[in-house]
């Protein structure tokens, strides 16, 4: 009897291991899921991947694009894409549905700039026919990935994704181990009933006839039958059991990861900086590239794209005075690395401000860059540099990973001052060439420098025979601000100094030295001279409230012309 029931358990072990087995080989489902996008798409300059396509709890997508001849693939954040592609027309594709990627297409302006070089962009590719790219994001939030030919000609559409697949096979391990453990049973039910059937019965029957006076045979197969259906039901209640109880403990865990997988995901960072780190760096070495190569050949016209505002008037104008006057020193270099402060703003539309503090080998002292970017396709230019004053540290700023929030030029909220109320502030006293208690600004070299000079020239000998007089005005255009990280603000203006001297009387005549004689071409002049020069300065403004003063912290200032009146 036990071995016609151990047949079918040794059978049905087997089918169970089987089918745990074809679970994990010929049933097991594919290693990774593909997508593609229709053949039909219609054609536009630009093609997005938009940020919708990347799950957020997928770790890395595979994307593999073709098209006809070069073309770009650039990853940057999905609110600066848009912003970047603006009005043009585009295709995005946006999710996936039974194994097509959904496009949709969006009508627009025919061409758009070539976006290779654009300083939104993380990370970019130039491809010919085919690329493969494993898009992981590079920090949170939401990144998108922009394809474009050269602009005019049409974006490749032809992509397709593809993902490691989620799906699992939780019964596969519990069939193997279950139908292993049936079988052997199955197979020691076998053994057993050959080997110890006969003389356990026999014992029996001696023992039982003694006591009943009846045949062992009798007894035998009475106590035989109960026997041998008990134990093997036991068995198989106990293999049941064990099997309900694998199976789940299989399907929970199933269920465990697929919470965790929609629960997991980059939370939005509000403080999140427009620029990271290696945008940063990649940006000011392409700038300090380009000032080092217009210094050597003093050509103006190198500086365009990566110089505006103050930065790109002072060398502008240095380069002019160089060729005139040789013993005008040159500007001091702009350094990319090493960065010993940043402060990038959280500002996501334009224009954005960042502020970096470097100081090179050749630079004596940390020097203050600000880059400013006025609109999406344009990239960041150095508007001032502007060298650090001896005794002076730069303000707090937040920790790693944070950006600041722009101030407010003409907002005094919150501040000892507005930036453009201290500005105002500076300018006067140094034409007053007198520094006051009351004018709320520390003591510092510059101011003493400049008054200095100021007042040393007027006491000079070509005082008796002209009128000096000193100005100092802020360009309201060309002042830049950002909030610090102890509620005060860091401010960057600038400002326009003219020297001007004139004749005193009839006779009298004006004798120009050093730089000015050489830029004028002349020794003396009865006519009258102006002397402009163009001066940077960074101020730190203490939040309301404080006991500490207006600081002058960095200054830089260059001569812009000589004329004759």
């Amino acid at each position: 009897m036990r071995l016609k029931i151990a047949v079918p358990v040794v059978l049905a072990g087997l089918l169970l291991a089987a089918l745990g087995v074809a679970q994990t080989t010929f049933w097991a489902p594919a290693s990774t899921m593909t997508a593609t996008t229709a053949t039909d798409v219609q054609k536009a300059p630009v093609t997005i991947v938009d940020a919708g396509l990347r799950p957020d709890d997928l770790e890395k997508l595979d994307v593999t694009i073709e098209g006809e001849g070069d073309f770009v693939v650039a990853m940057g954040r999905a609110d600066d894409v848009e912003a970047w592609v603006g009005k043009a027309a585009n295709i995005r594709l946006t999710g996936v549905s039974e194994g097509e990627i959904e496009a949709t297409f969006t009508e627009g302006e025919k061409s758009v700039p070539d976006p290779r070089g654009s300083d939104l962009w993380v990370s970019e590719e130039t491809a010919s026919g085919k690329v493969v790219q494993s898009w992981v994001d590079p920090a949170p939030g939401e990144w998108s990935l922009l394809i474009a030919a050269d602009g005019k000609s049409p974006a490749p559409t032809s992509v397709s994704v593809s993902w490691p697949n989620d799906e699992t096979t939780p019964f596969a391990i519990p069939l193997i181990v279950v139908g292993a453990l049936v079988a052997v049973f199955g197979m020691a039910l076998a053994f057993t009933s050959k080997r110890g059937g006969g003389r356990r019965a026999t014992a029996a029957g001696s023992r039982s006839a003694r006591r009943n006076g009846r045949s062992g045979a009798s007894v035998y197969r009475g106590s035989g039958r109960r026997n041998s259906m008990a134990v093997p039901a036991v068995r198989l209640s106990l293999i049941s059991a064990v099997l309900a109880g694998l199976v789940a403990t299989g399907a929970p865990a199933t269920q465990a990861v697929s919470t965790s997988s929609e629960d997991s995901g980059p939370s939005k960072i509000e403080t999140t900086p427009a620029l990271l780190d290696s945008q940063l760096a990649r940006i000011l070495e392409s700038v300090a590239t380009a000032v080092s190569e217009a210094d050597a050949a003093r050509d103006p016209k190198m500086l365009e794209g990566r110089l505006g505002g103050a930065a790109e008037q002072l060398r502008s104008a240095n380069y002019e005075v160089q060729a005139k006057a040789p013993d005008e020193e040159p500007l001091v270099p702009v350094a990319a690395k090493p960065v010993l402060t940043q402060m990038i703003t959280t500002k996501q539309d334009w224009p954005r401000t960042v502020v970096a503090v470097t100081q090179g080998e050749k630079n004596e002292v940390p020097q203050a860059l600000v880059l400013t970017q006025k609109d999406p396709r344009s990239n960041y230019q150095l508007v001032s540099a502007t060298q650090m004053l001896p005794g002076t540290t730069f303000p707090k700023v937040p920790a790693g990973g944070v950006g600041v929030e722009p101030q407010d030029k003409g907002a005094a909220e919150g501040l000892k001052s507005s930036p453009e109320a201290a500005l105002e502030t500076l300018a006067k006293t140094l034409t007053a060439s007198k520094s006051k208690a009351d004018d709320g600004i520390a003591e510092n070299t510059f101011v003493d420098d400049v008054i200095g000079s100021q007042t040393a020239t007027v006491k000079s000998d070509q005082s008796k025979f002209a009128d000096i007089k000193f100005t100092h005005k802020v360009d309201p255009e060309r002042t830049h601000s950002l909030k610090t990280g102890d509620g005060g603000a860091i401010v960057f203006g600038y400002l326009n100094n003219t020297y001007a001297s004139s004749p005193k009387g009839p006779g009298d005549t004006l004798k120009p030295k050093g730089v000015v004689e050489q830029l004028l071409g002349k020794k003396e002049t009865e006519k009258s001279i102006d002397v402009r020069y163009g001066q940077s300065v960074m101020m730190y403004i203490p939040p309301a409230g404080s006991d500490s003063p207006i600081q002058i912290i960095g200054a830089a200032q260059a001569l812009l012309s000589a004329k004759l009146k």
